[in-house]
Parts: structure tokens; C-alpha cells; sequence
């Protein structure tokens, strides 16, 4: 009997299918996003919370200056969290340095059946708000939600995880009069989906009509569609009427499509204006993502920076690495990619001191896992630029030389 039960356990092994290409386990390369910093110690009232009935009644309840803190466990969330209430200078944070310590669920991101958990965590008429030391995820839209036409503005989103949105992970929603959750600031924090979406309205980020945001040092993995329906957006996108967003120091690891400033082109005004993307990690694997696109795309943009990133598609896609279109006044420079700088539709600007790799495998520390960083044996062969005023350090935060590599990284003897 039980040289049966070892036969028949073989044949399944033999005829179960494997996994297709859009389940493709991912690497996590290293980068800034490893090295959160360590939070001040809460100022104001501090609430203290160990229970799922505790922390709801701690947000319901929730009055300016306080800090609500989340002891380590996991919490399936009854109602999406909502900071409400015109409080300012608040905080929700878990009381462990790790994001994963404490762990914010819903009902699952394919569960129709999703109750009083749409939503992960709201912030809606608030200002000042810190998310920290958390992870947040599995829910039927979106882990946190940003409610720019209640008044929300002035969130720090700091060591989070996001992970399993059934929509976008960060949803950023306009005010109706050309405004929105303005000067807001992630940081450090993880992005991911175990596998893929459930279906391709996702989105990393989706930032409708802000100002003045910085996205910088996070991780973003397997922003990616299912079988048949992958045509997601990008891990970080500003548009419908957003500027002067910075974007630096972030890892996309197999991902459909990188950062987007400006998504179309509008009729009146632009869909993003300004803003700066620099020191970026974007890199794929064949056959992790199906319909892949650009790196790094900027539409409708004018005055847009794109300096010093790197980007290795590795023949996933035929397009360009970076892709300008419907802009003016922009500027590509020193990036250091394996396809082209393709400029499109209706598109001004300069492209300077960018270069094109034939052949990266020597040039990175591992580009099979996705560490980019230059090599010993590899940096000799790249050309030196001069060091740019708005791009001061590199990929880890390392001052520049002044004669500094192209791309993301400077290499370093310490390596």
C-alpha cells in the first residue's frame, strides 16, 4: 500500500502543470529600502493597543496629537481604518521596528465579500499623519487611501509594507478643484504582490492632482498582471494634474511597467508638471511579466528630470528603457540602461551622457538577481560625467565624485 501512495504521489508530481511565467518566484535585491531609519520616540499621548477590538476603538476615537501604538501580531481588520475627524499631528504605528512585526489584514484582495474592509487604512479630513512600522495588505482595493477632496495632506507613509491590493496599493484621490493630498512624503517601505494582481487595474502608486510629494528608497515587486490580463500601470505614477514629485532611490524588481510622470495627454494643462527622477533600480526577468513596458516614462510632462538611473530590461521588451512623449524642456541624462532613451509623440528635450549596454553581465556585482551595483571588474569600461549639481549622491546615498559613473551607483572599493 505504500509503494502505491509513493507511485501515485510521483505521478502527480510528473502531470500537476507548473507554474507559468507570471508566478515566477523574485529576488529581492538589495538597496536603501533595507535601512529604514529609526523613528523619534512619539510625542504627545500615546495609546497603547494589543487587540483588533482595541486598535479600532483607538482610531474611532482618535483626537490631535496622539500616537496610537500597535504591539507585534497580526490583526484581521473588521473595518478599514479610517483617521478621521479634522485630527492633526497624528500617528499610527506598530511598536517593533520591523514592518513586519505587526500586520494589518483584510478579507483577502479576491474576496468580493469584503464587509466593513474595502480598505486597509484612510486618512481623510486629516494633516500630519505618520503610517509606520506596519504591514498592511490583502484587501479588496487599497492597502492605505489618501482622500484629497476631504482635506487629507501632509502624510509620511515611513517602513510600511503594502502588499496584495485588489486595486492600487497607494491611492492618492484629487479634490475636485485641482488639488489633492499634497506634500506627502514614502519612504522605505515594500510594495508587492506574493504573486501577481488579480486582474490589471493596479497600480503601485496612483497620485491624482499633488504637489510636492518625494517617494524615495522603497522596494516595488511583482506589480504585474495574471495570465491574460496583465496590462497594469506602473509602480509609481503622478498624474491628472500633479508636479514637482521627486522620485529616487527606489528597486522595481519585475515589474510590468517602472515610474510614470504623466500617463496622457491632456487638452487643457498637463497631466504632470516637473518634478525629478534620479538614482532609480529598475530590472526584469525573461518571462516574469507578460505585455512588459518602459522603466521609466515621461508624458505630458514638461521640465521633467530623468538622471543617473539604471535600467536593465534584459530583452523583455523591444521599446525604450526611458520614453518621453507630449513634453517639453525635458532632460535625460546620465542614465545607464540595456535599451534606448526613445524619444516620441510630440516630445522636446536633451538627452546627454546616457549610455546603452550591449553586453551588462560584467559590469553589475550580480545582474542575474537583480543587484545592480557596479563591479571591480566591470567599471573600468564606463566613462566618467561630471557630477551634477541636482544629483549630489548616488543610489545609496554615497556623496558623488566629481567625476562621478553613470547610473544609479558609484562605485565603491568597499564592495
Amino acid at each position: 500500500m505504500r509503494n502505491l501512495v509513493v507511485f501515485l504521489f510521483a505521478l502527480v508530481l510528473i502531470f500537476v502543470p507548473k507554474a507559468g511565467p507570471a508566478a515566477m518566484d523574485s529576488p529581492t535585491p538589495p538597496g536603501p529600502w533595507q535601512h529604514p531609519p529609526q523613528l523619534d520616540k512619539p510625542t504627545g499621548r500615546v495609546v497603547e493597543v494589543r487587540t483588533e477590538a482595541q486598535l479600532q476603538a483607538a482610531v474611532r476615537n482618535l483626537k490631535s496629537d496622539v500616537t496610537i501604538l500597535i504591539a507585534p501580531g497580526t490583526y484581521n481588520l473588521t473595518n478599514t481604518l479610517n483617521v478621521q475627524g479634522n485630527v492633526k499631528n497624528v500617528a499610527l504605528r506598530g511598536a517593533a521596528p520591523e514592518r513586519g512585526k505587526v500586520v494589518l489584514k483584510g478579507r483577502g484582495m479576491a474576496n468580493k465579500d469584503y464587509g466593513g474592509v474595502p480598505h486597509g487604512i484612510m486618512v481623510s479630513d486629516a494633516t500630519d499623519v505618520l503610517i509606520a512600522n506596519l504591514s498592511v495588505g490583502d484587501v479588496w482595493f487599497h492597502p492605505i487611501t489618501l482622500q484629497g477632496q476631504l482635506g487629507c495632506k501632509r502624510v509620511r507613509i515611513c517602513n510600511v509594507r503594502l502588499f496584495d491590493a485588489g486595486e492600487q496599493f497607494l491611492k492618492a484621490n484629487p479634490d475636485g478643484k485641482g488639488g489633492g493630498a499634497d506634500d506627502c512624503t514614502v519612504e522605505y517601505c515594500v510594495f508587492e504582490y506574493v504573486r501577481t494582481a488579480r486582474h490589471n487595474y493596479t497600480q503601485g502608486m496612483s497620485v491624482h492632482t499633488c504637489a510636492n510629494w518625494v517617494v524615495r528608497n522603497n522596494l516595488f515587486r511583482n506589480i504585474r498582471g495574471p495570465k491574460g490580463d496583465a496590462k497594469v500601470g506602473g509602480c509609481i505614477d503622478f498624474w491628472h494634474g500633479s508636479k514637482n514629485a521627486t522620485v529616487e532611490g527606489n528597486v522595481m524588481v519585475n515589474c510590468r511597467m517602472g515610474i510614470r510622470l504623466g500617463l496622457m495627454k491632456k487638452q487643457d494643462g498637463h497631466d504632470n508638471e516637473g518634478g525629478i527622477v534620479r538614482n532609480n533600480v529598475f530590472w526584469r526577468q525573461p518571462g516574469a511579466v507578460e505585455e512588459p513596458d518602459a522603466g521609466i516614462i515621461v508624458a505630458d510632462s514638461p521640465g521633467t528630470k530623468v538622471l543617473h538611473n539604471t535600467i536593465l530590461l534584459n530583452g523583455t521588451y523591444s521599446g525604450g528603457a526611458i520614453e518621453y512623449r507630449w513634453c517639453k524642456d525635458a532632460l535625460i541624462a546620465n542614465n545607464l540602461t540595456d535599451g534606448k532613451v526613445w524619444k516620441r509623440e510630440e516630445a522636446d528635450g536633451e538627452e546627454k551622457g546616457n549610455v546603452v549596454l550591449s553586453d551588462p553581465k560584467a559590469l553589475f556585482v550580480n545582474s542575474a538577481a537583480g543587484d545592480l551595483h557596479l563591479s571591480a571588474r566591470g567599471v573600468g569600461s564606463l566613462r566618467k560625467v561630471a557630477r551634477r549639481e541636482d544629483c549630489l549622491t548616488d543610489f545609496d546615498g554615497n556623496k558623488r565624485s566629481e567625476k562621478t559613473d553613470v547610473g544609479a551607483d558609484e562605485f565603491a572599493k568597499r564592495r
